[in-house]
């Protein structure tokens, strides 16, 4: 009998076991910035260094669980504590404050409670395939936000739909006449963003019939009600038709391939020849190696069934519902968020 050939880096002691070991309490690390988030620590913060009786009192905590909880992130290089039982902010606290561009606080809000949760479940979804939380909560995600409000708003400010705009979508060109589609339109941000004082530009915001009430509001507020149309509609049924351009922004993501070939061939077969599709998306390198986006696309497995994508991989997708890839563009800069957009036509 033959002895099997052992594969592999023999273990460097302390420092193979330092990895796993981090990457083993990533879990309570998580919950413990969820604590902080969840508590308002940073913005309590905002004036100067406290100490922790005074902190959690004001942050309505206990003090002693709440010093243990932010030295376990000072551990990690988030919260600074420059004298015993003193705590303040540093850099990286500084993302959990709700005045801060760019802030992490309401997405770490959302990771740390019912997605959280879900995780528990872990298993079954290397085993399925399928999302745990659906086990977890018996029902899909986007179904339990729908009957949870509470759920539903801290998803909308972790997603920034009230505010954000993909960085690349100033490097688009939108055309300045004509209308443009936009699936999945939130509250309006990105068309309000695309139709700016290009005035022979007209929109339509496309969303679920649960997002109108909101989203025809924001239109009014952003001076735009004459010039935007909110319609009500399913992406997986159909797409309103007649548009020149048709935008995707933060959607495909959230879907396996199978439901993204569903929602792109709706795409296709509402636009007319000539007229073009931006999808723009978070795209992940067709490289192994440390990147967020790794670990996000667990995050999308574990909750939604869902996937990030590299460059290939949705682009393929594209072509695969009909469509003509015809640029690739990415935002500029080293934010691990930034998105890409691929611009498509159907000939």
């Amino acid at each position: 009998m033959s002895t099997p050939t052992k594969t592999g880096n023999p273990p460097a002691g302390l420092a193979d076991r330092g990895v796993v070991m981090r990457v083993m309490f990533g879990a309570w690390l998580q919950q413990a910035l969820y604590v902080a988030a969840k508590l308002d620590v940073a913005d309590a913060l905002a004036d100067g260094p406290r100490a922790a009786a005074d902190l959690a009192d004001a942050v309505g905590a206990d003090p002693t669980a709440l010093t243990r909880f932010l030295r376990g992130l000072g551990a990690v290089g988030v919260f600074d504590e420059p004298a015993p039982g003193v705590f303040a902010l540093n850099g990286p606290a500084e993302y959990l404050r709700s005045d801060t561009v760019d802030t992490h606080k309401y997405i770490a809000i959302l990771h740390g409670e019912e997605a959280y949760a879900a995780c528990a479940e872990a298993l079954h979804t290397a085993r399925t395939g399928k999302p745990a939380f659906d086990k977890v909560y018996g029902t899909t995600y986007f179904d339990y936000l729908a009957e949870n409000p509470g759920a539903r708003s801290t998803f909308d400010q972790a997603m920034g739909r009230e505010t954000a705009v993909p960085q690349v979508v100033a490097g688009c060109d939108f055309g300045d006449v004509g209308v443009v589609v936009d699936v999945g339109g939130g509250t309006g941000a990105l068309l309000a963003a695309v139709l700016g004082d290009r005035n022979g530009l007209r929109g339509v915001l496309f969303d679920l019939p649960a997002a109108v009430a909101a989203a025809t509001a924001n239109v009014a507020r952003l001076g735009l009600a004459d010039r935007v149309e909110v319609v009500g509609g399913d992406a997986f049924e159909a797409f309103p038709p007649g548009g020149d351009v048709y935008s995707i922004s933060r959607v495909l993501h959230d879907f396996d391939d199978e439901q993204v070939l569903t929602v792109l061939g709706n795409a296709h077969r509402a636009m007319r020849p000539g007229a073009r599709l931006f999808v723009f998306d978070a795209l992940l390198p067709d490289r192994p190696g440390f990147n967020p986006g790794r670990f996000a696309d667990l995050g999308m497995l574990m909750v939604l069934g869902g996937r990030y994508r590299t460059q290939a991989e949705l682009c393929g997708l594209v072509e695969r519902a009909g469509l003509r890839v015809v640029a690739v563009r990415h935002a500029e800069g080293g934010d691990p968020r930034a998105e890409s957009v691929i611009e498509a036509t159907r000939d």
